[in-house]
């Protein structure tokens, strides 16, 4: 499917971007046009994939400016990405990815290096993407972020998140070559567990948490992500001082 990414502008625009969250994760759970609109207004990136031709909204992003104390942030900044979606039957495709690299060029035009989102950590595609393909590193775990949430891919569940950063220049942390490997495992299919056993998903849920709270507060970071289907794995070392 050829399509181009550019800023979502129109309110008509922002209202298709509002009713694609609505099919994506259920009415109410997404930004409201009014909101998107506010955020592309005043520094936030809010932007769209559009089908060549027809204009059809495929997907979306959006961020917006926020505070960090991470040091090497610059100006003291974050583009902290709060949501990105692609209709549902064109996962797996690319559409996604690319959003999130054009988020990051319009980041970069704005001279800031840090782009920072939260995630479902035990969803192993999202992993990939965010770990393995695009290089985040996370060293926050966020306990029941968004508390308890109805849409059809978080509900039953506590809603556990990594927060991930993106740094995109070398300002990003490396890992220590002296400190071990540790490597965490994952379920390969999440979703398919919850709707099989609820017990069993919260059992795994909570594993997770337990497991990487310990390993952020020793000083470890996720620097990698192993997709094999048999085994799908984060792995953390400390990171170097520099």
């Amino acid at each position: 499917m050829s399509y181009h990414i550019r800023p979502i502008e129109t309110p008509a625009e922002h209202a298709d971007f509002e009713a694609l969250q609505g099919e994506v994760w259920g009415d109410g759970n997404g930004a409201p046009s009014p909101v998107a609109i506010a955020i592309a207004h005043h520094g936030g990136v809010v932007l769209g994939a559009f089908e060549d031709g027809s204009n059809r909204l495929l997907g979306g992003v959006l961020s917006f400016i926020g505070l960090t104390d991470r040091p090497a942030a610059k100006r003291g900044l974050v583009q902290h990405s709060h949501l990105a979606c692609v209709r549902n039957e064109l996962h797996g495709q690319g559409i996604g990815e690319a959003l999130k690299r054009a988020q990051a060029e319009a980041t970069r035009a704005q001279g800031l290096n840090l782009i920072s989102w939260t995630y479902d950590p035990i969803l192993a595609r999202n992993a990939w993407l965010n770990i393995g393909k695009l290089g985040c590193v996370c060293s926050i775990f966020i306990e029941n972020l968004y508390g308890v949430m109805t849409d059809q891919l978080n509900h039953g569940l506590p809603s556990d998140r990594f927060e991930a950063e993106w740094w995109l220049d070398d300002a990003r942390p490396v890992p220590d070559p002296a400190s071990p490997l540790v490597e965490v495992e994952i379920p390969s299919d999440f979703q398919a567990i919850k709707q099989q056993d609820m017990a069993r998903a919260l059992a795994l849920r909570l594993s997770l948490r337990e497991r990487c709270e310990a390993l952020f507060a020793d000083g470890f970071v996720v620097f990698g992500f192993d997709p094999d289907r048999a085994r799908p794995r984060y792995r953390l070392q400390r990171a170097l001082l520099r």
